[in-house]
């Protein structure tokens, strides 16, 4: 780099000497106590808050501010305002717009006091106001404007009227106990004198739970259990034109109390000794009215208050010193805040404070700062004051220090304070600067210093540095290699890195070099001669970094330098061109700091690629990092052209501080980082901050996540009641659709914020949510969940969520007393159309068995009508047959008697039988047979060819003998041509068949047997009777059962 020219080197003093003038009363005063790094944030319409009269302050315990003022109520969540007004037409609204005091209770609730003699109470819980009517006087007068209201430990409610003393209410009751501070009987007031003077300004509760009051009439205290009030009036001073006990507000710091008055400034009274002592800001115009007018009082700290004043603005009081500072003329001006006019500071718990003014109302924040910081001066500079500490390192006597633009190396006896500062050589041709990159302290204690020309010892013994044995140089024109790094390896070698030679193996003992540079066209060696950084991991591996994106290792077998390829896309998906630096831990981790973030490489897994990488996605601001430390805890420590940065690689969190001048100054992220006795040194220009451990940062507070609004559809519902009653909120049928805002009421200005919320029962998993702060539900079904959100922003440490319970409530018809009402309906009905269809089919049955039975009678009456009717045919023609016998042949006859005798006895066995056996049919009809053929002779054919399988089959009785009998009927029976029956079983079917050959008239027929046979098979089985007639036979087939 190149010293910058004189004439802006004339510029830069000039307009320095301008700043410091024009702001030469603010750094007075700060050098006193006075804050001058405060941040102002006026609030204005732009930010939903639109009022100017801005009357009290107060904090809840979920961090959210309550502003009162002349246009009604805000409530402000960290990020916007919420407004609550009056309105006629809604009961539940503020009981006026035009606030004049403001209070916090025990319980939450928000108190105020109105204009009109009036106080209200909200309760942010459920969303209710609730109103108080003020009286006065024994006629119960309405009250005039409220000029104190305070709510003490025990949650009862203290107000007061202007010139109507005080009262207490009873929330409960709306009763009310008024006091007045002069007792009417007091001759030393006239009327008019004593109500001018009966007003209660300010209150503060002393630990026995009195009250110490700030009146018009000076300062009183109340025994509240007692109900009596004692005054403390200050001592008189006759040389003062008017009185300077009208205290308008009141604190208390151990056992004195500090009230400020109008026009007497801030008076002190030591309750103990009864000491009284008052202090002016304006002590030229002392007896002036309007002036010395302290407005409100507030702790800063130990032994200091800030106050606001009216014709003084914001201050300090310096306890101590008795001193008042003020932010005033162009200090004012130049932080943002008014010179005057200044009504009321308000102190949040988070250090933040609210400044009401003239104007209306403004957010303070002080930064903390973080780190220590340390010039270090020098004897010269090429740069004017932005000369460089490039490096520091340090053993038990000395402390060592490379500058850069200066005047070279200084070297500290840390035992005697003193500081000698040694030049280093430049080569010709080279920039005529002080250049020294790296101090080096070896195992041996041996004391390294690399400057961008020359490789240096420093002698502690003789207190100079050594030129060692030099490398060869560059080139002929530029000579310098511009040495950077050094590192010692495990055989006590030193490797200097160079950015334009490659790199340097130098060998103490032998005092000798190895030289490894870039060989062009060969994919094996480094990838650059431009090296930034070296360093030695756990395994004993020498690790270079440059530009062209070289990271390699040297293989001591091979003697070369193996490239790890981390150049174009790595696996994590960033590209990386350069490596800045190097630092290995104790943990066999490498570190490098490149252009795409800070990389973390396990040495002992290479052949694995294990790769790991920290960038802007997890909290590297400005993502190119510049150098690495790690320090005693194993925090790695990174440098960015935006921010510090420390990653904790345990847990993932990365903490980080800006580069602002009043966090850490720079300039083009030239910050470099080194360790050494446990501490941790960012070095950057004029000087370095120094720290022992992680310093705190507003980030690092753990500020709650709150729910800043719950909708239910678009109403907004206050669930704080319900919750706190039944554990959880309880949303009805219909309230399916709902939507969370959440967020942290008591952040800061830059406060990191990255959300997650999920629904559980709902959601599988996180939501995301980064900077979005509300989280939306629709048709969430009935059943039991939990909303629960958290800040898991980088630098936040307690990521813990915090959890709503929601009972999404079923409809009536969802509900389990419901569906097992239904239920048991169901079962009921069901039962009785069970028992009904029972009832039904047994009546069904029984006209079923009933019928059947009928039509069984029916058909057995009709086929024993049948038999009936077969019988006198049967008989008549066998009697005829029988007569012709006798006179012919008695033998015949005989025997043709005994086979009548038979059948008929057959007959009157098988009457009531239903059925009976295939082989008793077939001799029953064997023997009709034999009569018919005594009748009929060779005219007659009967054939019956069963297999003897089917004989204990079962038929119905004298089935066969009607066929049979039918077959003769209804055909011609010849000798010439003979009927031919046939008997045979075939597919389970007993088959009678004959050859037709028709009568032309049958005399007794009326085709009734047949249909009465079909009826009563029909009955007896599910099988068919089948009757097949064709041209030469007739068939009937008979189902065996």
């Amino acid at each position: 780099m190149r010293a910058i020219p004189i004439f802006l080197f004339l510029y830069r003093i000039i307009f320095t000497a301008l700043i410091l003038c024009c702001c030469a009363p603010l750094l007075s005063q700060a050098q006193a106590g006075l804050p001058l790094n405060l941040k102002t944030y006026p609030i204005q319409a732009a930010n939903g808050f639109e009022s100017r009269v801005v009357t009290g302050v107060v904090q809840d315990q979920s961090g959210f501010t309550w502003i009162g003022t002349s246009d009604g109520l805000y409530r402000y969540d960290g990020y916007g305002f919420r407004h609550y007004t009056h309105d006629h037409a809604d009961t539940n609204s503020l009981a006026d717009n035009n606030i004049t005091r403001i209070a916090i209770g025990q319980d939450q609730k928000i108190w105020m006091g109105f204009n009109k003699g009036i106080l209200c109470s909200y309760d942010p819980s459920s969303g209710r106001f609730t109103k108080y009517n003020l009286t006065t006087g024994k006629n119960k007068q309405s009250g005039g404007p409220v000029s104190f209201l305070y709510i003490d430990s025990r949650n009862r409610v203290w107000a007061g009227m202007r010139q109507q003393g005080f009262l207490e209410l009873d929330i409960h009751t709306k009763q009310q106990r008024s006091y007045n501070l002069i007792n009417e009987n007091d001759p030393s007031f006239s009327s008019e004198m004593r109500n001018r003077y009966n007003t209660v300004n300010a209150a503060i509760e002393d630990d026995k739970g009195n009250m110490w009051l700030a009146t018009h009439n000076g300062l009183y205290y109340f025994n509240v259990a007692k109900h009596s009030l004692i005054h403390f009036p200050e001592p008189d001073d006759e040389e003062q034109k008017f009185r300077n006990d009208n205290y308008i507000s009141i604190e208390q710091d151990g056992h004195q109390l500090w009230l400020g008055s109008w026009g007497g400034g801030l008076a002190r009274y030591h309750i103990v000794k009864g000491i009284w002592k008052r202090y002016k800001m304006n002590i030229v115009e002392p007896e002036k009215f309007t002036t010395n007018i302290v407005s409100s009082i507030r702790k800063k700290s130990t032994g200091e208050l800030w106050i606001t004043s009216n014709d003084k603005g914001l201050g300090v009081f310096d306890i101590q010193k008795e001193q008042f500072l003020f932010y005033s003329g162009e200090a004012a001006e130049h932080i943002g805040l008014p010179a005057n006019l200044c009504y009321g500071i308000y102190i949040n718990r988070n250090g933040s404070l609210w400044l009401t003014h003239e104007w209306g109302l403004t957010r303070l924040e002080i930064p903390v700062q973080l780190f220590a910081y340390k010039p270090v001066p020098v004897s010269k500079t090429d740069n004017i004051e932005y000369y460089y500490i490039k490096d520091i390192a340090e053993d038990e006597r000395y402390r060592y220090i490379a500058t850069e633009f200066a005047d070279g190396l200084h070297v500290e006896d840390k035992k005697t304070g003193t500081v000698k500062t040694f030049k280093v050589a430049v080569l010709p041709g080279e920039e005529p600067f002080q250049v020294i990159h790296r101090i080096y302290i070896d195992s041996k204690k041996h004391v390294w210093v690399i400057s961008r020309d020359i490789i240096y010892e420093f002698n502690k013994t003789k207190q100079q540095l050594e030129t060692v044995v030099q490398p060869p140089v560059y080139s002929i024109q530029n000579r310098s290699n511009e040495f950077n790094d050094c590192v010692e390896d495990t055989q006590g070698r030193l490797w200097i890195s160079s950015g334009r030679n490659g790199v340097f193996c130098y060998d103490p003992e032998q005092k000798t070099y190895r030289h490894y540079t870039q060989m062009p066209g060969k994919d094996q060696g480094l990838a650059s001669n431009t090296i930034a950084a070296v360093a030695v991991d756990g395994t004993g591996k020498v690790w270079v970094g440059g530009s062209n994106a070289c990271l390699a290792y040297f293989n001591e077998k091979k003697n070369r330098f193996e490239n790890f390829s981390v150049g174009g896309q790595n696996s994590k998906g960033s590209t990386v061109n350069h490596v800045n630096a190097l630092y290995a831990d104790k943990k066999n981790i490498l570190w490098a700091g490149t252009d795409a973030g800070l990389l973390k490489i396990n040495t002992n897994k290479l052949e694995k690629g294990s790769v790991g990488l920290y960038d802007a996605i997890h909290g590297i601001k400005g993502t190119v990092v510049n150098d690495i430390t790690v320090d005693q805890r194993g925090l790695i420590w990174v440098t960015t052209n935006s921010a510090l940065c420390v990653v904790n690689d345990s847990n993932g969190s990365i903490k980080s501080y800006a580069l602002q001048k009043d966090i850490l100054k720079s300039i083009s992220g030239k910050l470099k980082l080194t360790t050494s006795f446990n501490k941790v040194r960012i070095l950057t220009y004029g000087g370095y901050y120094e720290t022992e451990g992680l310093p705190g940062t507003e980030q690092d507070r753990s500020y709650p996540v709150k729910i800043t609004s719950f909708r239910v559809g678009d109403k907004e519902y206050y669930f704080d009641e319900q919750l706190k009653k039944d554990g959880r909120i309880r949303l009805h049928p219909g309230e399916q659709m709902f939507s969370f805002e959440f967020g942290i009421p008591e952040r800061k200005t830059g406060s990191p914020e990255r959300y997650e919320f999920m629904l559980e029962g709902f959601d599988a998993d996180w939501v995301h949510a980064d900077g979005r702060r509300y989280a939306s539900y629709t048709n969430i079904r009935s059943g039991h969940y939990t909303f629960r959100v958290r800040n898991i922003a980088a630098n936040t440490t307690d990521v813990s969520s915090i959890a709503i319970p929601i009972r999404v409530v079923a409809p009536f018809y969802l509900r389990w007393w419901f569906l097992l009402l239904i239920g048991i309906v169901v079962v009921y009905l069901s039962y009785e159309w069970y028992a009904y269809r029972l009832r039904k089919q047994a009546q069904i049955l029984k006209l079923q068995a009933r019928t059947e039975a009928l039509e069984k009678e029916k058909t057995l009456v009709q086929y024993e009508n049948l038999k009936q009717h077969l019988n006198p045919h049967f008989l008549f023609n066998s009697l005829t047959s029988l007569g012709s016998l006798i006179r012919l042949d008695q033998k015949m006859a005989a025997s043709f008697l005994d086979g009548m005798s038979k059948i008929y006895r057959y007959i009157l066995q098988s009457k009531d039988a239903e059925t009976v056996l295939l082989k008793d049919e077939i001799n029953f009809v064997q023997t009709f047979i034999r009569l018919q053929e005594t009748r009929f002779g060779k005219g007659l054919e009967i054939q019956i060819d069963i297999d003897p399988d089917y004989m204990f089959r079962k038929i119905v009785p004298v089935t066969l003998q009607n066929l049979i009998e039918n077959a003769i009927k209804h055909n011609i029976v010849d000798e010439d041509t003979p009927l031919v029956v046939e008997v045979l079983v075939e597919d389970e079917y007993l088959m009678i068949r004959n050859n037709l050959q028709r009568k032309s008239f049958v005399e007794t027929s009326n085709r009734q047997g047949l249909e009465n046979l079909i009826s009563l098979y029909a009955y007896l089985t599910e099988r068919k009777l089948y009757f097949i007639e064709t041209t030469t036979h007739f068939t009937v087939k008979i189902p065996l059962i």
